[in-house]
């Protein structure tokens, strides 16, 4: 409890992540959810891989249903390292969607380019948490970062909220789609930021 307690404190994050220990941590599979936000460069790697030897794991690693949600990087660079990685289970009733994006606006520099990019992905994302369990019931948490980003409990139209949640407007998110929809191969180089959508867009 003592180290979830820590974990709010360092985080913003308004709820207690108890550390688990999981064994066969080799294992561990990369959930959907993590893999919405680009990789880390090769040199912001390995800054946060030198940090992890000198310090050791500070944040742990979040996990829901035995899959990562946040922090593939920290859990590869534990690996390199030798380093037994930390975990903390996402508790119940909390949207896995909502926590990794509040996280890593928190964390990441984004362009409106990425941040439309991310936010056309999680459209079914949005709509599958709006079939599976009633929106009134999600529980709300703070992040301290981007206030009025909407709970899935007011879920209306998916490309506004998708919008809001990243940060742009719904009809970039539209863009977005469109550009991504007749050339898939381009969202690498947007999320990369070597390619800007509007450029993609006349290609």
């Amino acid at each position: 409890q003592r180290d979830g307690q820590l974990y709010q404190i360092y985080t913003g994050i308004d709820c207690s992540l108890s550390f688990i220990f999981k064994r066969g941590y080799a294992d561990v599979k990369i959930s959907r959810y993590a893999l919405l936000f680009p990789d880390m460069e090769p040199e912001e790697y390995e800054k946060l891989k030198e940090d992890i030897k000198e310090h050791g794991l500070l944040e742990p690693i979040v996990v829901k249903d035995g899959e990562i949600i946040d922090g593939k990087h920290r859990y590869k660079a534990c690996l390199e390292l030798g380093i037994e990685p930390k975990f903390a289970e996402l508790p119940d009733g909390m949207s896995p969607l909502e926590y990794v994006i509040a996280k890593n606006l928190h964390r990441r520099h984004l362009t409106k380019d990425q941040r439309a990019v991310i936010a056309q992905e999680i459209l079914p994302m949005l709509e599958e948490e709006a079939k599976r369990r009633s929106m009134a019931n999600l529980k709300p948490f703070s992040s301290g970062q981007n206030t009025d980003t909407p709970k899935l409990a007011a879920l209306g139209e998916s490309r506004e909220i998708a919008g809001k949640m990243l940060g742009v407007g719904h009809t970039y998110v539209s863009t977005a789609k469109s550009v991504l929809k007749k050339a898939p191969e381009l969202k690498e180089p947007i999320l990369k930021g070597r390619l800007k959508l509007m450029d993609a867009k006349r290609i």
